[in-house]
């Protein structure tokens, strides 16, 4: 039989820890979360549209550092994934962050007929 110990470590994935001190505070606030594989979403559909917007910028972030951690995850697939998460935009940074990765996947395809 496992022990207690063994069992939280076969259902935790990993424990997030934020300090965050309020503008007008001498102390710090400390927030704490587990995080359990049976909050893992199999389908990024069936997430928020502001997760998928979020998870949208933070794969543009890593296509900027050099992808190493987005396997096959292209400029076009961060495209996709943040137009379906648009929705209400009143301030139109969500339409500003598309011409940036338009504008990133641009110049990250070489010209048809440049030199090499």
């Amino acid at each position: 039989m496992p022990s207690p110990a063994t069992e939280v470590r076969t259902t935790e994935l990993g424990f997030l820890r934020l300090r965050y001190k309020a503008p007008d505070s001498e102390t710090s606030q400390v927030l704490e979360w587990p995080l359990h594989k049976d909050a893992i979403t199999p389908d990024v559909a069936h997430t928020t549209e502001r997760f998928r917007f979020a998870a949208a910028v933070a794969a543009f972030g890593q296509l900027l550092r050099g992808g190493t951690y987005t396997e096959t995850f292209s400029y076009a697939d961060v495209l996709t994934l943040a137009r379906g998460a648009r929705a209400d935009d009143p301030f139109g940074q969500k339409g500003e962050f598309l011409s940036l990765v338009q504008l990133a996947q641009s110049l990250s395809q070489p010209e048809a007929g440049a030199r090499r």
